[in-house]
């Protein structure tokens, strides 16, 4: 196994962005499965881990009105927390964009650094992985292409998520809630940077679309933008799909809150009061905060361009 200090190490005869990505892939695949093995044979005070329903294959942009959701603990937790440590791959006959979701905890007694040491190595050959990826290819296809041919049923998002973990001996965490939340992404912009992002989009026609008609349709959305007055705030919108949140609140009250993705480790002596994710209903999630409201309609649908309400 590579270390991150030895990837880092600049050398006369520079490796290429393909074997510096399955250099980065083995990284992480072996820093993970030590980790998981780790785990395995730990003093594990409490695990909890829930069971969320991949999306289907071509289904993931359907409306989602109801997620079930059941349970695992202790032996089947650690098994499923490890399992998904280390897919990074789709599932077959299961959504290739959406990413496997299994939210828990894992609290730890010992071995918690050498937990930490695992932890930060496999998050930073992520990192490395993910900025390697960003100068494979001068598009977003040829980088897509580059990295699903030498990973055959790649999820790069799986492939990115860190690994989170708490260590809380000085302040224990004393409760943890899981909940469904579906707030928007929203993003800053002007004019300029708009205008900026659809001319850069001219470099990469759709297969589908001849390139003189894809031009014309850019240079249509830009005499759009250039209409817009200088004073409407602009955002870039993407609708999130259903994820699962925890919030932790230590012993002296101190909260936090993350996306729970993945089981999150905390490393401390004592098990934990666990609020336990629900079966997601549509019709109980919370309403969106005021301050990441835009107009329903968009400006330009294709790249999610909307006029902020908060004039």
């Amino acid at each position: 196994m590579v270390t991150c200090e030895e990837l880092n190490t600049e050398s006369d005869d520079e490796p290429s962005i393909e074997e510096q990505l399955l250099t980065l892939m083995t990284s992480i695949v072996a820093t993970t499965d030590a980790l998981n093995e780790l785990l395995k044979r730990s003093d594990i005070v409490q695990a909890v881990v829930f069971d969320v329903p991949e999306y289907a294959f071509m289904l993931e942009s359907e409306p989602v009105t109801n997620i079930d959701v059941s349970t695992l603990k202790e032996f089947d937790a650690i098994s499923r927390a490890c399992l998904s440590f280390s897919k990074l791959k789709c599932t077959v006959g299961k959504s290739r964009k959406a990413v496997y979701r299994s939210p828990g905890i894992i609290v730890v007694k010992n071995n918690h650094d050498e937990i930490d040491q695992l932890t930060t190595a496999i998050n930073e050959f992520k990192v490395m992985f993910q900025d390697c990826v960003a100068k494979s290819g001068s598009t977003a296809k040829a980088r897509h292409d580059q990295v699903h041919t030498l990973f055959e049923m790649i999820n790069t998002l799986q492939v990115y998520r860190r690994i989170n973990v708490i260590s809380s001996l000085d302040d224990p965490i004393a409760q943890v809630s899981f909940s469904w939340t579906t707030r928007p992404s929203l993003v800053k912009t002007d004019k300029k940077s708009v205008i900026n992002k659809i001319e850069n989009h001219k470099k990469s026609p759709p297969d589908h679309v001849p390139s003189k008609d894809w031009v014309a349709c850019l240079e249509s959305e830009i005499a759009d933008v250039k209409k817009i007055s200088k004073d409407v705030p602009l955002r870039f919108r993407r609708d999130t799909k259903v994820f699962p949140i925890v919030n932790l609140k230590s012993i002296d009250k101190q909260i936090s809150q993350l996306q729970a993705g993945l089981p999150i480790i905390i490393l401390q002596n004592t098990a934990i009061k666990v609020r336990e994710l629900p079966t997601y209903d549509a019709n109980l999630i919370r309403a969106k905060r005021s301050d990441k409201c835009t107009s329903n309609e968009p400006l330009i649908e294709r790249i999610g361009l909307y006029k902020s309400s908060n004039t």
